[in-house]
């Protein structure tokens, strides 16, 4: 009799049981995304970072180089999925560090295909996946871990973005300010500027209150220069470009003023060059637009997409200083 009652107990199988265990505590939520999926993704990915990308606004510059934010992000997902890490540190370790491997390589590759490698732009591309890394790491967590997580990924994800981000607001601030291409009263402006053999600090003009100029060590060499990446704006309404430039020391300093426009292609036929000797001492220097223009021996320089301009002590055989203001563009009376 006992073992009839026995028998009429419902048995319950392992599968069932284990589906009525509540869910364990830390385990994320399985991923949407298709390991099918995950490979488009890297794929188009991939090939979008590889095209060429030319131009004339530095706005647009600056935002693509803030894409790689959420590029990182979402390769390091695609990857975790890949790797189905997105539930473990091991996981998430390994995907993070082919992310890394892997948006550096594309930047290394950009020459290759027409393009411009910058290890700036890799670096914020592993900020990018770091961020989603530590994201996914902090998925199902208790809340005080979630947040923590999140405070910690915002952390990075401004970090890789704080360089495009200022880029982008120099820019604007850039266009606002036109005709005045560089005055050195706002410490962002150097950003415009590189340096070839040269070393620029931007000092303050002597009895001049708080006026700002660049200082310019000149190194000994074939080509030490100044160099303003981004003059912006376009130039077809004026009439002359003028600058304000001090030669510090002895005797007179050769420098080539040179122009290049977006369409340039290394080739100093289709560049402007124009050749001063100045003495020591303060000169405030006008050139028209139209000699400029037509200084190139190929062809005419685009005034409306002027992509560099630059201050080149060519054959500089000891070390001089200059000293550059007041760069800018004016309307000469007819």
């Amino acid at each position: 009799m006992e073992a009839q009652r026995l028998n009429r107990i419902p048995r319950v199988g392992l599968d069932e049981r284990v589906r009525d265990l509540p869910p364990l505590v830390g385990r994320p939520p399985a991923s949407g995304m298709s390991p099918t999926m995950a490979w488009i993704l890297l794929v188009a990915l991939a090939g979008l970072l590889l095209l060429p990308f030319s131009s004339p606004s530095r706005e647009l510059y600056a935002l693509r180089d803030l894409a790689h934010i959420p590029l990182g992000m979402v390769v390091m997902v695609a990857l975790a999925r890949l790797f189905r890490g997105a539930g473990s540190v091991g996981g998430l370790f390994l995907a993070f560090a082919v992310s890394t491997l892997l948006v550096f390589a594309l930047e290394a590759v950009q020459p290759v295909v027409g393009g411009v490698g910058s290890i700036r732009n890799a670096v914020t591309g592993a900020c990018g996946a770091l961020g989603a890394a530590i994201l996914l790491a902090g998925r199902g967590q208790a809340p005080l871990l979630v947040l923590l997580t999140r405070l910690t990924a915002l952390l990075f994800l401004a970090l890789g973005a704080r360089s495009a981000v200022l880029d982008l607001v120099d820019a604007v601030k850039q266009r606002e300010a036109l005709p005045r291409l560089a005055t050195f009263d706002d410490e962002l402006e150097l950003r415009r500027w590189s340096f070839c053999g040269a070393k620029g600090t931007r000092v303050r003009r002597p009895s001049a209150g708080d006026d700002w100029w660049l200082r310019v060590d000149l190194q000994p060499g074939l080509r030490p220069a100044a160099v303003l990446e981004w003059p912006g704006g376009d130039w077809r309404s004026w009439s002359a470009l003028a600058f304000d430039i001090h030669v510090d020391g002895a005797g007179g300093l050769p420098i080539v003023l040179e122009l290049r426009d977006h369409e340039d292609t290394g080739c100093e036929a289709g560049r402007c060059r124009e050749r001063l000797v100045l003495e020591a001492g303060i000169h405030r220097i006008e050139l028209p637009l139209s000699i400029l223009a037509s200084a190139p021996s190929s062809r005419r320089l685009d005034l409306e997409h002027i992509r560099r301009v630059a201050w080149i002590a060519e054959g500089n055989l000891q070390l001089r200083t200059i000293h550059i203001d007041n760069v800018r563009l004016i309307r000469t009376p007819q």
